[in-house]
């Protein structure tokens, strides 16, 4: 049996050493030590000795592992990205390499609300959770690419709450130097800021053709506020195909070489994003 105390001297700083805004965050973390089995129990006497509450107070309606889990739903860091395509890529990924994080996270679900996807619907998302006052952590995550940058310019006229943060897919060092079609021909170029999509997070070994070349980055058009090219990688749904294919291998235990390097750095900057 686990036994926690309370302190009526706790100020929602530190309790059992670590510094937390809230002692809820330290008991989950707690609990995460032990197993579902585990039986825990909670003395809260001195709060009833300092006259903070009554013996016969209910103070959890449910089990404290119940409590935390129930709180743990209600104030779950909410996911927002361009596409249908990006979530579940994002959330079973998270699920393979990180599964102990996934109960702190919601993902936008496309398919039941059948939203739009795009940078500029994402935008009109983000308006609409900070219009309505939703207390809840959201990060917005927007491509790497010119058609993204143009959507966030309206955000910048907007006083973002602290609740929301705003990012992009980061840099990848292999894509400043990337091959790209265009009227001249293939030329090798760097497309991050300017044709970054999910697919290019994807590994290397999704990214090269039959031959073992790199599918190209094809420029779409110009845009003339950020005077930039926008790209789009090419067979975009066979890689994708390719890559869910491989994902389902993952998630039945199969142990397969791949290159995780650009997923993890998305992971890694998601759960970094209100430090």
């Amino acid at each position: 049996m686990q036994y926690f105390m309370m302190n009526e001297d706790y100020q929602g700083e530190s309790i059992f050493g670590f510094i937390s805004s809230d002692i809820r965050y330290v008991f989950r973390a707690l609990l995460e030590l032990y197993s579902d089995d585990d039986n825990c129990e909670i003395d809260f006497s001195s709060l009833v000795d300092g006259g903070w509450c009554e013996a016969n107070d209910r103070i959890c309606e449910e089990t404290l592992n119940e409590l935390a889990e129930s709180y743990i739903r209600n104030e779950r860091i909410i996911i927002l990205t361009e596409g249908s395509s990006d979530i579940s890529i994002l959330k079973r990924c998270m699920r393979i390499l990180n599964p102990e994080v996934v109960d702190f996270y919601s993902f936008m679900d496309f398919n039941t609300t059948n939203a739009q996807g795009s940078a500029s619907s994402l935008v009109s998302y983000v308006k609409a959770f900070i219009g309505s006052g939703l207390r809840n952590k959201v990060i917005a995550v927007f491509d790497n690419d010119t058609a993204a940058f143009e959507a966030r310019t309206v955000l910048n006229k907007i006083d973002i709450p602290e609740n929301i943060k705003i990012v992009s897919y980061p840099d990848l060092e292999f894509t400043k130097s990337y091959p790209t079609l265009g009227p001249y021909g293939i030329i090798s170029t760097d497309i991050n800021g300017l044709a970054c999509s999910i697919e290019l997070y994807l590994g290397i070994d999704m990214l090269k053709d039959g031959n073992g070349n790199l599918i190209p980055v094809q420029w779409k058009g110009y845009n003339q506020l950020l005077k930039k090219y926008q790209g789009e990688i090419l067979n975009k749904e066979q890689i994708l195909q390719r890559y869910f294919k491989l994902l389902d291998n993952f998630e039945k235990g199969e142990s397969i070489p791949h290159d995780w390097g650009g997923i993890n750095t998305i992971l890694n900057m998601i759960y970094r994003a209100f430090d």
